[in-house]
């Protein structure tokens, strides 16, 4: 989907086609790989409790062939699965065609009609969810206090994550309300494709917003001190 975040729009010519992961996606990714270990994840955990600061190691820039070979393996298998899924839990991919039963409706409240494609697709994103969730909260929670502050001011970032984030959602609540929808475009539809905007906006441009804090940070702060 980095496809997505990269146009600010739910289009993609290359990032859902087996052909283009190897000329889109496994390289974005790498990239936003690179883009994380450098700048987000340290903008990320300085925004933590400070507690969590001392459980989370810093990024380790020492790569051997085997930890290039595992990033690389990981990304290629997430996009694989990524593509594979969503064959099977959008209405119009192969999946609908193989199993016709995918495109069989069931009435939600307050959601109306529903696919049960779409129903896969929800309760399999609500559980990848709560497990790395849940993955998280144990391993930081198992993990050992051996590492330093990253901030003093966790609070104040937060305040600036806040506000970057009323940004991006002002900016695309404005811009998905200004799409011009199709005549034939029922209520429900249009719903959902101004909640998709969105989402692709808001996503989109916190990345970048964290990106160009992390850049910000490396360039004019001082290191935190030790605990």
């Amino acid at each position: 989907d980095f496809e997505y975040f990269l146009r600010l729009a739910p289009q993609t010519a290359y990032g859902h086609r087996w052909p283009g992961m190897l000329t889109f996606s496994l390289p974005a990714a790498l990239l936003a790989f690179v883009l994380y270990e450098l700048f987000v994840r340290e903008t990320l955990v300085a925004m933590l409790p400070q507690r969590a600061h001392l459980r989370i190691p810093p990024p380790d820039p020492h790569y051997d062939a085997r930890r290039v070979l595992l990033v690389i393996g990981s990304c290629a298998l997430g996009i694989a699965t990524h593509i594979f899924w969503d064959g099977l839990t959008h209405e119009d991919y192969w999946g609908a065609q193989l199993f016709p039963i995918l495109l069989h409706p069931v009435t939600f409240p307050f959601f109306g009609s529903r696919s049960l494609a779409h129903l896969l697709q929800w309760i399999s994103s609500i559980l990848g969810l709560l497990a790395i969730a849940l993955w998280a909260r144990t391993w930081i929670s198992a993990a050992p206090t051996a590492f330093r502050i990253r901030s003093q001011h966790p609070v104040r970032l937060r305040i600036y994550a806040l506000l970057a984030a009323a940004v991006a959602l002002g900016f695309a609540v404005t811009r998905a309300s200004e799409f011009a929808p199709p005549i034939s475009a029922d209520t429900d539809t249009l719903g959902r494709r101004f909640i998709v905007l969105v989402t692709v906006d808001v996503i989109g441009l916190l990345w970048w917003f964290l990106v160009a804090a992390g850049i910000f940070r490396k360039l004019f702060r001082k290191p935190a001190s030790s605990a």
